[in-house]
């Protein structure tokens, strides 16, 4: 199966020096694991996830809040897309954590909720999902981050 994900990285990320920096390092070293992780995986009525994330700055023109604002299923493309807003008001919320952590954090329950949304649409569409092997990638493949 392939899994892409894109970052749309705006206005100040946290206080930190280089918050941004940080951020887009771990997306790059992200992608490149749930990649790997999901090429190997085959899940019925599934062939592509396609996830935009929007982090920081004013991401009011995507979505109001921290949390997916967009989840759809294309059933004759066999395509998931979702997308993924933190704003910037996430990274001083509790607990308050280095912004590596704070940022697994958030994408490790942003994908799982994902996960559990993929296999509403699925079996609406008739298909079985394995929503506990999408978990355990998604868990694995953020290890390696």
């Amino acid at each position: 199966m392939e899994f892409f994900l894109s970052a749309a990285i705006g206005g100040e990320i946290t206080a930190e020096v280089d918050g941004a920096k940080i951020i887009h390092s771990l997306i790059i070293k992200m992608r490149k694991s749930l990649k790997e992780h999901f090429e190997k995986s085959f899940f019925e009525g599934l062939n592509k996830i396609k996830i935009s994330v929007y982090i920081g700055g004013d991401v009011s023109s995507y979505c109001e809040k921290t949390g997916i604002s967009v989840s759809r299923y294309s059933s004759t493309k066999k395509e998931y897309t979702a997308e993924f807003c933190i704003d910037k008001n996430y990274w001083n919320l509790e607990p308050l954590l280095p912004i590596k952590n704070k940022f697994i954090l958030i994408m490790e329950n942003l994908l799982i909720n994902l996960g559990e949304l993929i296999e509403k649409k699925l079996k609406a569409s008739g298909c079985n999902f394995d929503c506990k092997l999408f978990k355990e990638i998604v868990l694995k493949s953020l290890v390696e981050v």
